[in-house]
């Protein structure tokens, strides 16, 4: 059966969970607020498919090491501003969804938890775009996927992180080969670019918190709201009274966690599918440089960097060129032993120091500290978060704004990968 001894050996994928034929492995919290594996033991057969499904301490899979990358748009401006970059994501989304299939990314419940659905829809997209930061709840995603869709021959395509994909890939390696050999044909699969993903239980303090402040239930929560550009996203919380929270330090204290890297998960200072070869067909990020690509494409509305990683990937993205869903410009492809070396750079470069406060941070959250007291004392607010609250929405409405909040955003970048 599998036994995490380190927390850094596990990513919460939850392949062992839904491959287990006993139904004996169950996915709960730990004291920092993330989910990990636990097995029923009285139920346990000892077939060890748990271990040998697992994405980082079990088998490992041979990926590809094409890459071709883009820079991509939905035609649809409204579309873009409704995504967290150029909207690549929701042309492939309508395309298996007007092909009969069936679309899974992350998005929200009822309680405003972040959770892997289904969209059978377009309407049922929306929900779906835009970044979440934070690690979403997979549930049972990989058994309706195999056993409720594939199995039925109805099309896939999931995105998530880059372990949750691997894991989704992994666990289908195990379903036996007629499943196999439809998921080549039916599945797509994409994953991110990856800063790490935060504590799930944290974000639900969080939530409650606003929540008794503002005297309000969530509505809505926008991680990568376009209102002053793509260059210039901000937070924005909708409540169920009418009113929004945004540009204060309450809407933003939780991504700060996640950006000063104090909450991350242990797997994520070292992430290992950083440097693997690429088993999905797609990954989407942001391009900040598209000025240097196509300045046609640089309307301040978000740009997609995309990579495609397989020939049925290259097949999507003619079509959707072909039928005019999206603009894409070539930028570069790599050769494999270019590949690897551009992989072991980029996790060279993204491997992350863990802060030295994190084990006393989570300590005073294992013990119950109220949410913002746990902020004020491990990451109380700077004179430049301050003003930052105060000049963006001023900044705004000066000319020449936009590019501004660009060099701002280049600035951010490459200072959080050091």
């Amino acid at each position: 059966m599998i036994k995490i001894k380190e927390k850094r050996d596990c990513s919460g994928c939850t392949a062992c969970a839904n491959i287990c034929p006993q139904n004996c492995i169950m996915m709960e919290f730990d004291e920092e607020g993330f989910k990990y594996p636990k097995v029923d033991i009285e139920l346990c057969t000892n077939c060890d498919l748990c271990k040998k499904v697992c994405p980082i301490t079990g088998t490992t899979l041979i990926g590809t090491d094409q890459c071709t990358v883009y820079a991509g748009q939905n035609i649809n401006a409204d579309i873009r501003r409704e995504s967290t970059s150029g909207g690549i994501f929701s042309a492939i989304a309508d395309y298996v969804l007007l092909n009969k299939g069936v679309v899974f990314a992350a998005g929200y419940d009822s309680r405003m938890h972040v959770v892997h659905k289904a969209a059978y829809c377009c309407e049922e997209l929306k929900d779906l775009r835009m970044s979440k930061y934070v690690q979403s709840d997979l549930n049972n995603t990989f058994n309706e996927i195999a056993d409720t869709l594939l199995n039925k021959n109805k099309i896939v395509f999931f995105t998530g992180t880059p372990c949750q994909t691997a894991g989704l890939i992994n666990y289908i390696s195990f379903k036996g080969k007629k499943l196999q050999e439809i998921s080549k044909e039916k599945l797509i699969t994409a994953d991110l670019i990856c800063y790490g993903v935060p504590s799930p239980g944290l974000y639900d303090r969080w939530i409650s918190a606003i929540e008794i402040k503002y005297k309000s239930k969530i509505k809505s929560i926008y991680f990568r709201d376009k209102k002053y550009g793509y260059a210039g996203t901000h937070i924005k919380i909708l409540l169920s009274n009418g009113k929004k929270v945004e540009d204060n330090l309450d809407v933003k204290s939780f991504t700060k966690t996640m950006f000063s890297k104090i909450g991350l998960r242990p797997s994520c200072y070292d992430c290992i599918f950083r440097d693997k070869s690429k088993l999905c067909d797609f990954t989407f990020g942001d391009l900040w440089n598209v000025d240097k690509v196509d300045k046609s494409m640089d309307d301040n509305t978000g740009v997609t960097l995309l990579q495609v990683h397989s020939e049925k990937g290259m097949t999507i993205l003619e079509k959707l060129i072909s039928k005019g869903s999206i603009k894409a410009v070539k930028m570069f492809s790599l050769e494999p032993q270019e590949l690897r070396k551009n992989r072991e750079k980029e996790r060279i470069v993204l491997k992350k120091k863990i802060p030295e406060g994190r084990k006393d941070f989570f300590k005073d959250y294992a013990e119950g500290m109220e949410y913002f007291s746990l902020i004020n004392k491990h990451l109380p607010a700077t004179l430049k978060d301050r003003v930052a609250c105060v000049g963006k929405p001023f900044i705004n409405k000066l000319p020449g704004s936009n590019k501004f909040f660009i060099l701002v955003k280049k600035l951010k970048v490459r200072n959080s990968a050091k």
